[in-house]
């Protein structure tokens, strides 16, 4: 059976059982001992031995620690054993990934010679190389799940066992910068092996890259889940020591309430809109924005700090725009986790944390909105898929046609794509029966960077040849797909055509004004209920 480590469970078992033994004989010699010292308390009286006092305490204390560590030793030989036995059926495919995996243990840096063997493996047919990733998917799965028990069992220590963490996950960590489909990319290899991990930061860093690079190429769904279930778990548990557990706006970039009863922020035109992005202005007094100008500055549209994920600003006299964020690592106790954004991906509402926190949201800012407004909808990553889910729900649709709202554009950046027929797009390839008349007049603008990995193939990814209105971005110098993937602030748009280079609306300064959250809501995600993987 080709195994997913260099474990024994077998022997971690039998030591368990030995140290487990070895607890059981303590625990009787501590209750032998403690009877003994009783009687001999009650013999010798004439002076006092106060060191026998706490010796079968202390010995009862040892026999708990051995008990502990056996039955945590049996908890990581179960691990192991899960592991191994979800990698067993294997092909003679996988069992020649395994053996080059073996053959190139990734203990050298050497890897451009021997990835040609892996190259000619993986080209031979799809489905060895989505053999290829599921396995790896599996590997990077079960190292979560093994940093995870370290870190529960390790407590406040747990740094201490940042050493065993290095030898048991370089090796999957490493694989996975082998990335795409046939065109194994080893350039990755020698900067896993040499990355610093010095501190708790430093293992969540390793790990939050090794999903945007898995981003390559679609996995197995309920694998997808669970990984980023995981994610989200380790995000939480490390994020009082990192100082990632929510994201307040800095007081240096306030945003006072200046009209409490209507919700309004002091946010001057210019702040949210950088001069910089302004194309021209018109007679009239609108101005002409670039696209960046949604995400550029601290008081942007679309924001990501906390409770601000949904923003609204009035652009005209019956004119608002909504800015929807996306995932934020950086925020571990928002809804914006990592499997929200598989659950978008995978075209997912029920039990999307954050497609119900968007929704109610985008309702309560609908209710102080006056009958008829005009909405333009923007979102970046995850967000750009909240609005295509939206904006296909049947219970949306209904609320923007009794209030005779209309969506006059929409704007996404490296939006991740419902995989729906019913929700990729808007209008989408299968339209509901209202949702056509609805959108028959929509501008649709979809800017994905040629370097995004997430926005180009998770999901229905954004194939100009098969979605229209997307707008593919290269500015010759990005090429890590994360790093892409937060570059839309950035003055890449030059290319394009005319009409793709401005934002499909422009802003007028007499009625600009921004609104603040209707409620101010910190929902936590579930606690820790990690998916079952499914079939590996």
């Amino acid at each position: 059976m080709m195994t997913t480590s260099s474990a024994r469970p077998d022997a971690l078992v039998c030591y368990a059982r030995v140290t487990s033994a070895s607890a059981t004989r303590l625990e009787a010699g501590a209750s032998r001992l403690a009877l003994i010292l009783s009687h001999f308390a009650a013999r010798c009286t004439e002076y006092a031995v106060p060191e026998t006092e706490s010796l079968a305490a202390r010995l009862g204390n040892a026999a708990r620690s051995e008990a502990e560590l056996a039955a945590w030793t049996s908890r990581v030989a179960a691990a192991f054993r899960a592991a191994d036995q979800d990698a067993g059926a294997v092909s003679n495919q996988q069992i020649k990934l395994g053996h080059w995996i073996a053959a190139n243990r990734l203990h050298t840096l050497a890897l451009l010679p021997a990835t040609r063997e892996l190259y000619e493996l993986l080209a031979t047919s799809e489905p060895a190389q989505n053999l290829a990733w599921d396995s790896i998917a599996l590997a990077l799965d079960n190292s979560l799940a093994l940093a995870e028990l370290i870190i529960e069992e390790a407590g406040d220590a747990w740094p201490l066992f940042i050493p065993q963490l290095i030898v048991l996950l370089t090796p999957v960590l490493v694989t996975l910068g082998l990335t795409a489909s046939t065109v194994v990319v080893a350039s990755d290899g020698s900067r896993w092996l040499t990355e610093p991990v010095q501190h708790p930061a430093d293992v969540l860093k390793l790990f939050h890259e090794s999903f945007w690079r898995l981003m390559y190429h679609p996995i197995d769904e309920p694998r997808l889940m669970s990984i980023t279930a995981r994610l989200d778990k380790l995000n939480r548990a490390l994020c009082r020591t990192l100082g990632t557990c929510t994201r307040p706006r800095p007081p240096a970039h306030a945003e006072p309430l200046r009209d409490p009863f209507r919700g309004t922020r002091d946010v001057a035109v210019t702040e949210m809109f950088d001069p910089t992005t302004i194309r021209h202005q018109g007679s009239d007094g609108r101005l002409y924005v670039g696209p960046q100008a949604l995400m550029q500055g601290e008081h942007s549209l679309i924001s990501y700090y906390a409770d601000e994920q949904v923003r609204v600003a009035r652009v005209g006299a019956q004119e608002y725009a909504v800015g929807i964020a996306g995932l934020d690592p950086g925020n571990a106790n928002g809804p914006n986790n990592f499997l929200s954004v598989a659950q978008t991906a995978n075209g997912h509402t029920n039990e999307n944390q954050y497609y119900d926190y968007v929704k109610d949201q985008f309702f309560d800012h609908l209710q102080r909105l006056p009958d008829g407004s005009t909405l333009h909808l923007a979102g970046h990553s995850m967000g750009g898929g909240m609005i295509m889910l939206m904006l296909n729900d049947p219970d949306v649709q209904r609320e923007l046609r009794s209030g005779n709202h209309t969506v006059a554009s929409v704007t996404t950046f490296g939006a991740v794509r419902p995989n729906s027929q019913r929700a990729n797009g808007v209008p989408p390839d299968e339209p509901a029966p209202l949702s056509a008349p609805l959108y028959a007049n929509t501008i649709v603008n979809h800017y994905v960077d040629t370097d995004d990995a997430l926005a180009l193939n998770v999901g229905a990814g954004h194939n100009p040849q098969r979605f229209t209105n997307v707008h593919l971005l290269d500015d010759g110098q990005i090429t890590d797909p994360q790093v892409a993937h937060g570059a839309y602030d950035q003055p890449i748009y030059s290319d394009l055509p005319p009409q793709a280079q401005v934002l499909p609306f422009t802003v007028d300064p007499a009625y600009f004004e921004v609104y603040g959250p209707v409620r101010i809501e910190r929902p936590l995600p579930s606690p820790c209920d990690v998916p079952p993987p499914g079939a590996g």
